[in-house]
């Protein structure tokens, strides 16, 4: 039988952790847009307090998938909220229930570190994506659209 283990990424794990983030750029077709290096993820999730937190899904030892959470204080409550940025589960290890273990771990976490909700944005045309999710309880934000404004830098 198949272990699966979920835990904080640790030092050791960095290196299948930014293969996993270029994977999941290659499938959402924004390859070209990964820039962060080793060390700034590093920097980024080991800062004090951390700017982000990455979940790592280990079966029987090897990396099979992830989920990077960025801490945001909402204000209008005065609690924190989670934005996930990043949920990632590597096709080898697909069906078989890697990502609803890794829905279940980032919900411990946010309740373990008393935020209210977990927010994260899915491509129109992940339908597949927004299936799981929905799956999961996960709900559909129907008062928002998001907007972004990028830099040239």
């Amino acid at each position: 039988m198949t272990s699966v283990e979920i835990s904080l990424a640790q030092p050791e794990d960095l290196p299948a952790l930014l293969a996993m983030i270029q994977a999941l750029a290659t499938f959402e077709k924004i390859s070209d847009q990964v820039q962060i290096s080793l060390s700034e993820l590093e920097t980024a999730l080991s800062s004090s307090p951390p700017q982000a937190y990455a979940l790592m899904a280990k079966s029987d030892g090897k990396p099979a998938g992830y989920a990077l959470l960025i801490p945001c204080l909402y204000l209008k409550r005065s609690q924190h909220k989670l934005i996930l940025e990043d949920f990632y589960v590597d096709d080898a290890y697909r069906g078989q229930q890697i990502g609803a273990k890794l829905i279940q771990a980032i919900q411990a976490f946010a309740q373990e570190n008393n935020a209210f909700k977990i927010e994260f944005g899915v491509y129109n045309w992940n339908e597949p994506a927004q299936k799981f999710y929905q799956r999961m309880g996960a709900t559909p934000a129907t008062t928002w659209t998001t907007y972004q404004f990028l830099s040239d830098g």
